[in-house]
């Protein structure tokens, strides 16, 4: 849900591909789609975009790189409490 609300671009992010074949387990098919196997696909492109300058690309976040060192090595120390 993180990466459709954040990175997914509404208008130039979502592909359908209409009349592609399809797993026909899916309950969401109509009996004549199940009954072919055809029906739409959809593509999220949920990356950022290539045009992005890379200072603009936002950088991960983790535990090595938001928090100090020593806040670090007394959670790591205290992990098993």
């Amino acid at each position: 849900m993180w990466c459709l609300s954040t990175k997914c671009h509404p208008e130039k992010g979502i592909v359908f591909l209409k009349n592609t074949k399809v797993i026909t387990l899916s309950p969401y098919l109509y009996p004549d789609e199940k009954k072919s196997g055809i029906s739409t696909t959809v593509i999220y492109d949920c990356t950022w975009p290539t045009q992005w300058a890379e200072e603009f690309v936002p950088k991960r976040g983790s535990f090595k790189s938001l928090w100090p060192e020593k806040i670090q090595k007394k959670i790591l120390d205290n992990w098993h409490e």
